[in-house]
């Protein structure tokens, strides 16, 4: 059989952990930091409970009339009463 294909990437990091063998050790810390905790399942099925459903479209929170006007007050457009001849 031929020789098998090695990517320049694999090349390049199997290098360097040749070079610098405190590396992978680096690795696991940072593995262990970030991925390899336990799970408390009573934390996170109180966690999903207490979550509060997100809104279909975040940026508008509030749908209905202006907070300053009432249902059935009326609404005048054109010029401003100050400006009335």
């Amino acid at each position: 059989m031929g020789a098998r294909y090695v990517s320049d990437h694999t090349r390049f990091i199997e290098e360097m952990k040749k070079n610098d063998p405190q590396v992978e050790g680096g690795q696991r810390r940072g593995r262990s930091i970030f991925w390899d905790k336990r799970v408390d399942l009573d934390e996170m099925r109180r966690f999903q409970e207490a979550e509060v459903q997100q809104p279909a479209y975040v940026y508008q929170n509030y749908v209905g009339p202006p907070r300053d006007k009432q249902p059935g007050d009326q609404v005048t457009e054109g010029t401003p009463a100050s400006n009335k001849s």
